[in-house]
């Protein structure tokens, strides 16, 4: 079992892969525009880091289980509140499936203009990205491409509070990504980070040398645009690949411990 969880492919890069997380305090950064644009910006400093190949931003990093389910309707499809489709969802930044490894199939990744804009009364048309386990879950026999979703909780707000629930258009079906190793693959969508004005973010940076090396330097490419903020959770993928496996490693250690105690008895 233990062996098997090592065979299985994430779906994500692993080899060379850095993992951090960085969070804004609202107190001095209150404004969902603002936060976007600090990210922004630091996605483009992370880019000139010696060392760094590629970088991205991800609401959620690999392998670590579920983070966020969101509840959807398909556009054109019959209408029924609280009969929704569930997907998982991460949010991320352009540069996160170069960075992450995660190949396109079809269609195209989220540029820095996508999204549904910073007036929640008048949105534009949003974008979102699927894995190829959704386009065959929700559109088998059909093209996703161009088709529109809305999510249930933008709904429920429409309805109690009067602001209108955007629509997304697909653009891109990408590869699909284990939750864990011991996870199977689900129906995935990726929605972009930057147009949401979340105050936090994992990046995800893909080294040309020992992961672990670069950290200081990513750490003051961050410092560089705020010195105040903490920079935590420093983890190599390898690392979430051993939490992935950790449950299983110890049940083979405490079966190994208890056979040994056996012999010896």
């Amino acid at each position: 079992s233990l062996t098997r969880l090592y065979d299985v492919k994430p779906g994500v890069r692993v080899d060379h892969t850095l993992t951090m997380s960085v969070s804004l305090p609202e107190t001095r950064y209150p404004s969902a525009v603002k936060r976007a644009q600090w990210f922004t910006e630091l996605g483009d400093r992370l880019q000139a880091v010696p060392g760094v190949r590629s970088a991205g931003l991800t609401s959620c990093p690999p392998l670590i289980g579920t983070c966020n389910v969101l509840f959807f309707y398909i556009e054109g499809r019959p209408y029924t509140p609280g009969k929704f489709l569930t997907a998982e969802e991460k949010s991320v930044d352009p540069r996160y499936f170069t960075a992450a490894g995660i190949p396109l199939v079809r269609g195209r990744w989220f540029t820095n203009a996508d999204g549904v804009g910073p007036d929640p009364q008048h949105p534009r048309m949003g974008k979102i990205v699927i894995s190829q386990a959704m386009a065959k879950a929700f559109f088998d026999g059909e093209d996703p491409i161009g088709k529109r979703v809305f999510f249930d909780f933008e709904v429920q707000r429409e309805r109690l509070q009067g602001i209108p629930a955007p629509r997304y258009e697909i653009v891109g079906i990408v590869g699909d990504v284990v939750p864990a190793l011991d996870a199977p693959i689900q129906p995935s969508l990726y929605r972009p980070l930057l147009d949401l004005g979340f105050n936090a973010a994992t990046i995800l940076v893909h080294t040309a040398v020992e992961p672990r090396s670069a950290a200081s330097s990513i750490a003051h490419a961050v410092h560089g645009l705020d010195p105040r903020l903490p920079v935590a959770q420093v983890r190599t993928m390898d690392d979430l690949v051993g939490r992935s496996t950790s449950d299983r490693r110890f049940t083979l250690s405490l079966f190994v411990g208890f056979a040994a105690l056996a012999m010896v008895l």
